[in-house]
């Protein structure tokens, strides 16, 4: 699992995560990528996906009930616009 970093490019990352799987025999698709601490924005999550993340997760702050759930529910219309 990778942690989400502003200004730092996960695509190269992945795009030699890609090269070590097809030189080691292995394919690309067989592997699962999470990355972490996402911030909720539809366009960064949409590029992680395009990039070949499968599991996004965005963070929550240790916040009360009511602060936490709006978040929650900003996350999941984030989610079911990207799974239309």
């Amino acid at each position: 699992m990778l942690i989400y970093r502003r200004n730092h490019t996960l695509a190269e990352g992945v795009k030699q995560l890609r090269e070590t799987a097809s030189h080691a025999g292995r394919r690309f698709e067989s592997l699962k990528l999470t990355v972490f601490a996402v911030p909720p924005r539809e366009d960064e999550v949409k590029k992680l996906i395009e990039i070949g993340f499968h599991e996004i997760i965005f963070a929550l702050p240790p916040v009360a009930a009511d602060k936490v759930l709006p978040m929650l529910d900003s996350y999941a219309a984030i989610k079911h616009k990207l799974a239309a």
